[in-house]
């Protein structure tokens, strides 16, 4: 190994241990709204993806997740106290 990459365990074990950043928010009713977002959650999924997820899908698979309520807006976390 080179440098200071990390192993397959050692990456994974990091990852678990990262707070979380985003929360569920509003459902997103419209096209205009969904494009408006930087990120968006997916609650099947249980986390926030950033809007090049979604744009990257179909404008037919978007109408759907709109329409059937799937996907919302992420709420920014604010972890200082």
């Amino acid at each position: 190994m080179i440098g200071s990459a990390l192993t397959e365990s050692e990456s994974n074990s990091s990852r678990c241990n990262m707070k979380k950043k985003y929360k569920v928010g509003k459902p997103i009713e419209s096209f205009e709204e969904l494009l408006s977002q930087q990120f968006v959650f997916f609650p099947d999924r249980g986390r926030a993806k950033h809007i090049e997820v979604a744009k990257s899908q179909t404008i037919r698979t978007m109408y759907l997740w709109i329409k059937n309520g799937m996907i919302y807006k992420a709420e920014r976390i604010d972890n200082d106290k």
